[in-house]
């Protein structure tokens, strides 16, 4: 009995982490953009100018940020 109510939660913790996975996320059309290896959480953390990082599911790319709104 023991086990099997730890199996069960064990394969509900399992299930959670596997939808919370980055590259799942990234996979369903997201990005993560980074500046200097940290993410860019707001418009305030980037100026004109800056280089940024964005990530996609199959690859990066760098880029410049050429207007702030």
């Amino acid at each position: 009995m023991f086990f099997k109510e730890n199996e069960a939660r064990l394969l509900a913790m399992k299930r959670t982490l596997i939808q919370l996975d980055p590259n799942r996320v990234l996979r369903r059309g997201y990005s993560l953009i980074t500046k200097e290896e940290k993410a860019i959480k707001s418009v305030a953390d980037v100026t004109i100018g800056d280089s940024v990082n964005i990530k996609f599911y199959d690859g990066v790319v760098k880029a410049e940020v050429l207007n702030v709104n």
